[in-house]
């Protein structure tokens, strides 16, 4: 799939240097789910793409709606500026962007677009644009950017639960990702970073600030929960974040939470990753068995101080570590070709991120 985006991202390029006749149209799929999660398959859908002009809030300068048909996997392919339009696709002057497109999907056929999505357009139109402007892009900067927006457009159609979406990686358990982390509103934002136990996030993290102990706690021995060892404080053997203290779920509501260790090792095991730049920022892209990707970005962390910020990031999970109580279950991400996506544990009082996960 990735030679054929880099095959389409050349003749793309091709025609902006040529001057030829520029295409009106971008090439989208995406992949229909249903209110059951279940793939829409061979199934006629209706779906209105906007083109929104300032923010992913802004005016829509076009309007078209499809009828096509998915495949047997559930993927529908339409051309965008082919559809029924409410405009003129090719009159868009793609130099007043920034750009967004909206998709609005009925999988019933008709007009109750019950799924929505919004993401920005950062250089597809420039092909287009340099048609009428004269103003070519550098054809090697360009390349990487036009390929992953290509990609970007590619994403999977899911359902939101509680505002917040969801990205299936074809896990065997089959649990689902978020797109973003709590206290982001895109995939590439950093978010809030927690301390272990705790829902919101502060401006300082140390044992001495930290809800699930007493006091200074420099010998850790006055932990009050969350805790499987007597030589530490409190013993209640919970071993797993109970829902009143889980930061997923106590700001995205009951139908998301922290993974669990056992979910760590499953993303780990089951899914390639790659350090890459989106959008400008640094991270790793995580790609399921499916071919459906997440992306997390290195928010960095916080032991006292704020530190790693777009070199690493550290993603608690909702399991106590074993053998000492102190620490949590966390990934840690940095640009390390070999060690950079593994399993590790972090003091429970420092700051982290939080990517939540949904079960059905």
């Amino acid at each position: 799939m990735k030679k054929n985006i880099l095959m389409a991202v050349f003749c793309l390029i091709i025609s902006a240097i040529s001057f030829a006749q520029a295409p009106q149209a971008m090439s989208y799929q995406a992949v229909v789910r249903g209110s059951d999660n279940n793939l829409v398959v061979n199934q006629n859908v209706a779906m209105r793409i906007s083109i929104l002009q300032g923010s992913a809030e802004g005016t829509a300068v076009y309007t078209e709606t499809h009828s096509a048909t998915t495949n047997a996997n559930g993927l529908v392919s339409i051309e965008i500026g082919n559809g029924t339009g409410n405009g003129d696709f090719s009159s868009i002057n793609w130099a007043n962007g920034p750009y967004f497109v909206k998709t609005e999907t009925d999988v019933n056929g008709g007009t109750n677009y019950g799924i929505t999505s919004v993401c920005q357009l950062l250089s597809v139109p420039y092909a287009m644009y340099a048609q009428t402007a004269g103003n070519v892009p550098d054809v090697i900067g360009y390349i990487e950017t036009l390929q992953a927006e290509i990609e970007h457009l590619n994403y999977t159609v899911s359902l939101n639960m509680n505002s917040h979406e969801y990205v299936d990686l074809g896990l065997p358990s089959g649990t689902k990702w978020a797109t973003c982390n709590v206290g982001a509103t895109t995939p590439e934002e950093y978010g809030d970073l927690f301390a272990w136990g705790e829902t919101t996030p502060k401006s300082s993290y140390a044992w001495e600030n930290y809800v699930w102990c007493i006091g200074s706690n420099t010998t850790l021995t006055t932990l009050t929960k969350y805790n499987t060892s007597s030589d530490y404080g409190f013993v209640d053997n919970i071993t797993t974040l109970e829902a009143s203290d889980d930061a997923a779920t106590a700001n995205w509501g009951s139908a998301w939470r922290m993974p669990t260790k056992e979910e760590l090792d499953e993303l780990i095991s089951n899914c390639t990753s790659t350090w890459t730049t989106q959008n400008g920022v640094n991270g790793r892209l995580i790609t399921g068995p499916n071919g459906n990707s997440i992306f997390l970005p290195a928010a960095g962390k916080d032991e006292g101080s704020l530190s790693g910020v777009g070199s690493s990031g550290y993603y608690w999970s909702s399991s106590l570590g074993t053998g000492y109580p102190g620490v949590a279950s966390i990934i840690t991400i940095d640009s390390d070709p070999e060690f950079g996506f593994l399993y590790s544990y972090a003091s429970r009082c420092t700051g982290r991120s939080v990517r939540p996960v949904y079960q059905p």
